[in-house]
């Protein structure tokens, strides 16, 4: 944020508000507000304080971006046959977001990659 045009007076520090409390109290003209949910949306406003009083900016409304998925379960693996299977899965308890694919990684019981897919659903 900038200075007020007309400070009427040395600018003792700055209130920010996010959805109107108090976030904190600073001096600086910027401030770095972590632990903020994803896709959520946000509003800040800002004051000016001088030794007579304060003056409040309007609000300005953010959202944030999309976060890592959380808390998914494993697959359930159906074999058709000695050489095939499917495998179904629940979408993340938290999505924090729209879920664009999911990765499918098989491996063989020593460890090594065998197959790597790119499913959009939540189904193979």
């Amino acid at each position: 944020w900038r200075p007020p045009e007309s400070p009427n007076g040395e600018i003792i520090s700055y209130v920010l508000f996010r959805n109107n409390t108090v976030i904190t109290n600073v001096s600086e003209l910027s401030y770095i507000d972590t632990g903020l949910d994803p896709i959520t949306q946000y509003f800040y406003s800002v004051a000016a304080i001088n030794r007579v009083g304060m003056t409040r900016s309007e609000s300005v409304s953010i959202t944030t971006l999309d976060g890592i998925p959380e808390g998914i379960q494993q697959p359930l693996v159906t074999f058709v046959n000695s050489t095939a299977f499917t495998g179904t899965w629940n979408e993340p308890e938290i999505t924090n977001g729209i879920i664009i694919r999911y990765i499918l990684q098989v491996y063989f019981t020593n460890g090594t990659m065998s197959f790597n897919a790119e499913v959009a659903g939540n189904r193979f």
